[in-house]
């Protein structure tokens, strides 16, 4: 009777351990949606982002991170759910997250400002966002979008071509980082003369910066500038080469800027799989 009694009482703690609601995890998003357009002069286009991604996802899984790929829908539901997640953006923003047109602050902003992580590749940030529906383009000929997102006083980037090396930080983070060249590296003073809160330089040529990650003043969260150059002219050896390394970024460096992800019971779930600094 003891022992039938026992294996009852064990089933139960299985169970409730099973059913305990536990506070929803930080998970990596990667946004990719064929309706929505893309740069049409070489910047991207979403066969190259399918290439990149596929090798983002190997790294994550390798590390058991988790992760989501999602449409320009998706991406706004995941950030309103995940205000300190992580997206992995290849090339362009959609218009669900960012309007050139609107002085209002937009979806992404306030993300940013809240906690969350953009890791953006290709053309210079917020310079064109895609549109909904109709495949194609909005471009921001005043390049002001910079300005507008991180309350910038001007554009941080130049037009290259930079030929960036890595930096012992960026080898520590990214092991398998390799010399390229930037068409749209950022300048770090400028970076430095908007007072921003975090620099940490990736890769490397005198003054200018590709990788960068940065987070500017009041910003909880952060954007890293990667691969700023026209992708869809790349092969797909290059393209995986850029996955590799968003990967290894995410998973040797980022996990660290999370709070261990505390569960309403005895259920611990954690980033713990992630190196820390």
């Amino acid at each position: 009777m003891y022992k039938k009694n026992f294996y009852l009482f064990g089933f139960i703690v299985v169970i409730f351990l099973l059913s305990i609601e536990v506070e929803a995890k930080e998970i990596v998003f990667l946004y990719y949606d064929e309706t929505c357009g893309f740069n049409p002069d070489g910047w991207g286009d979403w066969k190259s982002t399918k290439k990149i991604e596929n090798a983002v996802v190997a790294e994550l899984e390798k590390a058991r991170v988790e992760y989501l790929i999602g449409n320009a829908e998706e991406f706004v539901t995941y950030m309103r759910d995940n205000p300190r997640g992580i997206v992995v953006c290849p090339i362009i923003i959609p218009e669900t997250v960012y309007d050139i047109l609107t002085s209002d602050i937009s979806k992404i902003e306030k993300w940013l400002y809240s906690g969350g992580l953009l890791i953006y590749s290709g053309d210079t940030p917020f310079f064109s966002i895609g549109l909904k529906g109709k495949p194609g383009q909005r471009v921001d000929p005043k390049y002001s979008g910079m300005e507008d997102v991180f309350n910038f006083s001007s554009r941080y980037t130049e037009l290259g071509p930079a030929g960036v090396e890595p930096t012992d930080l960026g080898l520590k983070y990214i092991p398998d980082l390799q010399l390229f060249s930037s068409l749209r590296p950022a300048r770090i003073t400028r970076l430095e003369d908007e007072n921003c809160i975090t620099i940490e330089v990736y890769g490397r040529s005198n003054g200018l910066a590709d990788p960068v990650f940065f987070a500017c003043p009041d910003m909880r969260g952060g954007f890293v500038h990667i691969h700023m150059e026209q992708l869809a002219k790349k092969s797909d050896k290059y393209l995986a080469q850029v996955g590799l390394e968003i990967g290894e970024l995410i998973v040797n460096r980022f996990g660290a800027l999370f709070e261990a992800v505390q569960p309403k019971n005895k259920v611990a779930l954690t980033w713990a799989h992630l190196k820390t600094q």
